[in-house]
């Protein structure tokens, strides 16, 4: 039996209606080894008190109930956070949450205490569920690769690589054109910075070069370059985008290098305040395009701290004498593979190969992406993921369907972790509510939803279900808001079979901060789910 530490934080930045979180600790008294509520979960004394805690009752797994998880990661007190409990011995797996702050209590402003305490009971035992369904993941410890890769030529770019060159560490730029772009547009002071990159041993520069593929983890990128159609791998600690008003020429990079776009396809970093040039993943950071509407020379400025603040956080990342990388990936059953190859076709990341010796589809770590397209599509069920496993989904949606009132309009929302469970989350950071029937779960990608779990939904009572994901072009996973595509269209076909209207299950295609697109679509779907159910004599 896993012991469990639930870990509360009252959430004093929240303003509005709210219910007694130290009743709903006191509920679970009995449901975790320790359960312990946080004035401020982020403090200094609280990691500390966690800390102990985990080493007094030698604690399996953690629930952190208070903010979201992406909002925890996002920034630089909740990675220092994580980083105190997989230092404590906590698999980093086994790290769980539940979402209080920004898809419940600042998600329904105008909920009563009764359906606020409701909600939250109900994402809480999501969560603790998960600690029991998960299993720990690898862990793999290895020296950094102090090479970075930085794609661009502006003036940023430059910038960039001086900072990381005047710190001894190798750097190549790279960009498709045929010479050095903007060569006429750089300032005289840039001309000091030239000469010391062109002069170091340290700096290479690339022409007519482009980045096709991009494996590995941070510390240890392995890198496709093409040029004048012949390719080379390459191995890098980090990677910056510096791409400045050229980003469109840089589409294809975005998903390569799981940057998030904006509604209108620019590129955007994962927290715009205090990670400003980091990406959704470590050791991938981005220089964002300027205002244009600033000055020339308020412009610089802004390119050259943009610079500077993506240079700094690559040093402080390789010059770390080790890095820790989480193997998560899809796992196999190899004694249930049927050897059909579907894995191969599906994964957009080459990851999965079929090993003849042993009979058994097998899986490249460093090329997973642990996105689940694998897993609904084998038609063994030979796959599951560490992440995001099969009976995790399968449970949740039980555990909401409790929580549900049948008198209610319920939906269950399926959300994809890169984009529509973070606009969920944007919604109630700026003030826009949306119904409290609408039962968020997140999942990795789009294309990790399964046919079973839309039907499970509907069969267990949920009015309507909402499939979030990203917009064309804009998935981390390449292809996973396609796969969905396709497979709803099927979904339909068998959901009108079973004499449930097909439009009651809805996609909706968003990026990762238009919250306020997320709550008026849930709004809108809650009140069409509420015509459809009355005219069908709910």
């Amino acid at each position: 039996m896993k012991k469990v530490g639930l870990f509360f934080c009252q959430a004093p930045c929240i303003e509005g209606p709210k219910f007694d979180l130290q009743y709903l600790a006191d509920s679970y008294q009995d449901s975790a080894a320790t359960v312990h509520v946080f004035h401020e979960m982020l403090s200094r004394s609280s990691i500390d008190t966690m800390v102990r805690l985990i080493s007094t009752h030698k604690l399996d797994a953690v629930v952190l109930a208070g903010c979201s998880p992406e909002f925890i990661k996002s920034t630089i007190g909740g990675e220092a956070l994580l980083e105190e409990l997989m230092s404590s011995g906590v698999n980093p797996n086994m790290i769980f949450h539940a979402n209080l702050r920004e898809q419940c209590l600042l998600a329904h402003p105008k909920a009563t205490e009764e359906v606020l305490f409701r909600k939250a009971r109900a994402l809480t035992d999501v969560a603790l569920a998960s600690a029991s369904i998960y299993k720990p993941c690898e862990v793999i410890d290895e020296p950094p690769h102090r090479k970075v890769l930085v794609v661009g030529a502006g003036e940023a770019a430059l910038l960039a690589a001086y900072h990381l060159v005047r710190n001894n560490l190798r750097v190549n730029i790279v960009h498709p054109f045929d010479d050095w772009r903007y060569a006429s547009e750089y300032r005289s002071d840039m001309n000091l910075s030239r000469t010391k990159l062109e002069g170091s041993h340290l700096f290479n520069f690339r022409t007519a070069t482009e980045v096709i593929d991009v494996a590995g983890w941070a510390g240890d990128y392995e890198v496709t370059l093409t040029r004048e159609g012949e390719s080379a791998k390459e191995r890098y600690g980090a990677i910056i985008a510096a791409v400045g008003k050229d980003y469109p020429v840089f589409q294809h990079l975005w998903s390569l290098l799981q940057i998030d776009f904006n509604a209108d396809g620019a590129p955007q970093a994962r927290n715009q305040h205090t990670l400003a040039t980091r990406s959704a993943v470590n050791g991938i950071s981005i220089v964002l395009p300027s205002n244009a509407a600033l000055s020339t020379d308020d412009q610089f400025r802004d390119q050259s701290l943009q610079a500077g603040s993506a240079a700094m956080d690559i040093m402080t990342l390789l010059y770390a004498p080790w890095m820790r990388h989480n193997v998560a990936v899809s796992r196999v059953a190899s004694n249930e593979c049927g050897l059909c190859r579907t894995c191969t076709k599906v994964c957009a990341f080459n990851a999965c190969s079929i090993d003849e010796r042993l009979k058994t589809s097998i899986v490249d770590i460093r090329r997973c992406k642990s996105c689940g397209n694998c897993v609904v599509a084998c038609p063994a069920g030979a796959r599951d993921l560490i992440t995001n496993p099969t009976g995790h989904i399968s449970k949740a949606i039980e555990i909401f369907q409790r929580a549900r009132k049948p008198e209610e309009t319920n939906i269950m929302a399926f959300l994809c972790a890169g984009c529509a469970y973070r606009a969920a989350d944007a919604a109630g950071m700026d003030g826009h509510p949306y119904p409290a029937g609408l039962y968020p779960l997140k999942v990795v990608c789009g294309g990790r939803v399964d046919m079973q779990h839309i039907l499970q939904a509907f069969e267990t009572g949920f009015d309507g279900v909402l499939l979030g994901c990203c917009r064309e072009g804009h998935c981390h996973n390449l292809v996973g808001h396609l796969y969905l595509d396709r497979r709803v269209v099927l979904i339909r076909n068998i959901l009108e079979s079973r004499g449930i209207n097909p439009e009651r299950l809805r996609i909706l295609d968003i990026s990762p901060h238009e919250g306020e697109l997320f709550a008026k679509a849930a709004g809108e779907f809650t009140e069409e789910i509420q015509r459809m159910t009355k005219g069908e004599g709910r």
